[in-house]
């Protein structure tokens, strides 16, 4: 009889912890319909410590984006998936009031990275990849760099 009571308890906690929102809980996800737009403005870059004729190590490839938003509300999770296979963290991106009812352009964070491989040309690339309210890939930028 008592195993019959500790399994209902932990059914019982196990389905408090997976209940839905709780008081205090903020919404992260956007709100879209159909006439709502997510689209990459613009991703852009350059290699910074790289403007000498021999640059020396390192040289540090940094790209900027935003984002267009027409219709939408709430916050969109994003990253950068850099030519290097390493992904920056993931960034919550709170709209701002006026996309909810028209079209805002947003600016994302910047991804950097040193790189310190000497004497080899070498092209980096990075894209921006939304990863909430919809899966979206930016077009990736390609940046070319060599330091000594």
């Amino acid at each position: 009889m008592r195993s019959s009571y500790m399994v209902v308890g932990a059914l019982a906690m196990a389905v408090a912890a997976c209940g839905g929102p709780k008081a205090g809980d903020v919404a992260t996800k956007a709100v879209m319909d159909s006439s709502s737009v997510l689209d990459f403005a613009s991703v852009s870059g350059g290699v910074r410590n790289a403007e000498a004729v021999r640059p020396t190590c390192p040289i540090i490839p940094h790209y900027d984006a935003a984002l267009t938003v027409t219709k939408m509300s709430g916050t969109v999770t994003y990253r950068w998936e850099r030519s290097t296979g390493e992904r920056s963290k993931d960034f919550e991106l709170k709209l701002p009031e006026a996309a909810r009812t028209g079209t805002a352009t947003v600016p994302l964070e910047a991804d950097e990275w040193l790189h310190r491989v000497r004497g080899l040309q070498t092209t980096f690339t990075d894209k921006v990849h939304v990863l909430t309210p919809v899966d979206r890939v930016s077009q990736a930028m390609p940046l070319a760099g060599i330091c000594y």
